[in-house]
């Protein structure tokens, strides 16, 4: 009895490794021939239906697994022209695509129409923004490098089928836009400042400093940095506690943010 187990699970494993060995991945190539708009892609997305997105040079394509429909965004107004070069797409649960186009121009889609929409009240297809983030909360943020100010539209439709845009005006142009996953706090960083926007509103983090960059190192952890070279770590506490520690970092002095609900955003200047 023994033997024959051992006979049975030898030919299961050859058998086993036939099967898997028989595997073969194939690919292909798509190209203008295929229906795509352009045979340069620069960014690709796959929807909540499966559907792969392609931004392409000349529009956007949309593969469905058996062909490339092409969209290309077209406005009534003749003086305006509307850029055909994607560069970066993202998808919030509202079932919109947003879309940074080359020429400091962005575009919403909606899935559920297939067509463009308007981006304002008054009509226009684009905002001047070439900067595009999502937060936490899937709001979407837009910005541009050489205006002050920007854009956040929440991920949610009013009544009447328009997108609630707000607009922060910023004192300078914006460098970042950050938050540490919890959708509580959305952190700006500007070319004169660092800023907090919460349900609240907009405060002043701090007004010194040209903030440049950001990094999440955990679920709380938070890390900018300023064009100077100087980086400041985020420590999360509450009113009342202990003052919270530095670990093996090194302090060069710090800054605090009041928030709700007695809790407080300190930061630590790091020395490296």
């Amino acid at each position: 009895m023994r033997y024959l187990l051992l006979f049975c699970v030898c030919v299961l494993a050859v058998f086993d490794s036939r099967v898997y060995g028989k595997v073969i991945l194939k690919s292909w190539q798509m190209t203008t021939f295929h229906g795509l708009p352009n045979n340069t892609v620069r960014c690709l997305h796959q929807d909540y239906k499966g559907h792969i997105w392609l931004g392409t040079q000349n529009g956007l394509g949309m593969y469905d697994g058996n062909r490339v429909t092409t969209f290309v965004p077209v406005s009534a107004d003749r003086r305006v022209v509307l850029s055909r070069k994607i560069r970066q797409i993202e998808e919030t649960s509202s079932r919109h695509l947003w879309i940074l186009a080359a020429g400091g121009q962005a575009m919403c889609f909606d899935l559920c129409g297939r067509r463009f929409i308007a981006v304002t009240p008054r009509g226009d297809l684009f905002l001047p923004a070439d900067h595009l983030s999502k937060d936490s909360r899937g709001c979407i943020w837009l910005w541009h490098s050489r205006c002050k100010g920007a854009w956040c539209v929440s991920d949610t439709c009013n009544g009447g089928g328009k997108l609630p845009l707000r607009y922060y005006p910023f004192p300078a142009p914006v460098s970042l836009v950050a938050d540490a996953g919890r959708g509580d706090r959305v952190w700006v960083g500007t070319r004169k400042g660092l800023y907090v926007v919460s349900d609240v509103g907009c405060l002043v983090a701090n007004a010194s400093g040209e903030w440049t960059s950001s990094s999440v190192t955990d679920g709380h952890g938070l890390c900018l940095s300023t064009r100077s070279g100087r980086i400041v770590c985020r420590i999360r506490r509450s009113f009342g506690t202990r003052g919270p520690s530095s670990g093996r970092w090194s302090c060069d002095g710090s800054f605090v943010v009041a928030g709700q609900g007695g809790c407080t955003d300190r930061f630590h200047y790091l020395l490296l």
